[in-house]
């Protein structure tokens, strides 16, 4: 037997049953049918082998016609702005981190990567936005450090 003439006999004796008023559908049977239809061209054995196997009925599924989500530069811009305006106080600084980690409109997979690498130059390694923040302010304390060193360096004198 076919996978798709067991599709078709379990399809009627579903709706025999939908309309004989004893079940409602059946979404289990639905996608069952659904993927013996799929598979119509081999015989059942065969759709028992792919699916013990772990083969998805159908074969590959097709690719996606979603876009990635628009980065919003005109919030990276604004941040980067702050954290930049915010070098040497670290008031100023706690308090753009504050808004960035209450802003709801940032993404921490779109724009709190962005955010990083131009404010620092550092990529982004944490999986979610708690540790990506805390990146940031790391980044924030390097930065700091690294600027301030540029100070001492530019008033040491050699012997």
């Amino acid at each position: 037997m076919r996978a798709n003439e067991l599709a078709v006999i379990l399809e009627s004796l579903g709706n025999a049953y939908v309309q004989g008023g004893i079940r409602k559908s059946a979404p289990s049977l639905n996608a069952l049918v659904k993927d013996l239809h799929a598979q119509r061209d081999l015989d059942l054995q065969q759709v028992r082998q792919n699916l013990l196997a772990g083969k998805k009925p159908g074969g590959a599924k097709r690719p996606s016609n979603r876009k990635p989500p628009e980065l919003r530069t005109e919030l990276v811009d604004r941040y980067v702005s702050e954290f930049e305006s915010a070098d040497g106080d670290r008031a100023r600084f706690a308090d753009c981190l504050s808004r960035l980690k209450s802003d709801k409109h940032i993404r921490a997979s779109q724009e709190l990567p962005e955010i990083l690498a131009r404010y620092s130059g550092g990529t982004l390694t944490g999986s979610n936005k708690a540790k990506r923040l805390e990146q940031i302010e790391a980044a924030y304390i390097v930065r700091q450090t690294k600027i301030r060193n540029r100070e001492i360096a530019s008033t040491a004198r050699p012997f």
